[in-house]
Order: C-alpha cells, then structure tokens, then sequence
C-alpha cells in the first residue's frame, strides 16, 4: 500500500467522524458528550497514525491504528443507542 493511499484513508474517516463530532455537538447531552470523546480520540489515534505512517512510512505507526478503530466501535453503540431511547419515550 502507498503513501497515498494511507493519506486517502486518513483524509476520508477524519472527515466522517468530524461531521459525526459536528452533529453531537447539536445534542450536548452526557451520552453525547462521551461518545464524542471516543469519537476524538479515534480521530487522533486512527487517522493520525495513517497521516504520519504516509509521511514517514514508519511500518511501526501501524499497530497503533487498530487502537483508534477500536475508539470507533462504542461510539456507534452509543449514538445507536441513545437514539433508541430517545424514540421510545416519544
């Protein structure tokens, strides 16, 4: 895999999640406010580990994008969730 491809793959999950972080940002409520300090923390972790394996082409950044796509998975069962119930006391 290129440097450009780990470049393209960065690019497009930081702007996913950061239109993600920008409409929690319209719910400030505590569920939200966890999820989207999941949702940073992968943004760093995951897209800022492919930003800097495509500059430096350091192979050892990879293990760490594993862990910022892990900080990915409960952000989804969270908005997820708190959608649910949301719609149920309606």
């Amino acid at each position: 895999m290129g440097w450009s491809a780990f470049a393209d793959k960065a690019v497009l999950y930081h702007f996913v999640h950061a239109i993600v972080l920008f409409a929690l940002a319209l719910h400030p409520d505590v569920v939200s406010r966890a999820v989207s300090y999941f949702f940073f923390s992968g943004i760093i972790l995951f897209s800022g580990s492919l930003y800097l394996l495509a500059l430096t082409n350091a192979r050892s950044l990879g293990a760490i994008t594993p862990i910022g796509g892990l900080c990915f998975l409960p952000d989804g069962h969270g908005w997820s969730s708190h959608r649910r119930n949301d719609a149920s006391s309606v």
